[in-house]
């Protein structure tokens, strides 16, 4: 398990969040159908990457991103998860 994250099932459909200390967190929440809404803090890199995955769109209103619940995403969501802060 990753220091300063936690796992979490709840009704709210929060499926991941990371965060150390002040700095923002990561979260992964369940989305319509088949999607996952991911919130991450702005950076070049995690925005690049997240791009990366096919059927991404960005919600301006929500600002998040949905993604296909794919193996696919999930497997880019943890390199994402693993980069730097």
């Amino acid at each position: 398990m990753l220091i300063g994250a936690s796992y979490v099932a709840s009704s709210a459909g929060v499926l991941f969040s990371k965060g150390f200390g002040s700095m923002p967190r990561l979260q992964i929440e369940s989305g319509p159908p088949g999607k996952l809404w991911v919130t991450l803090p702005y950076s070049t890199e995690g925005v690049a990457r997240i791009k990366e995955i096919p059927g991404h769109s960005w919600n301006p209103e929500r600002k998040q991103w949905l993604l296909p619940d794919s193996p696919a995403t999930r497997a880019a969501l943890a390199e994402i998860i693993a980069l730097p802060p």
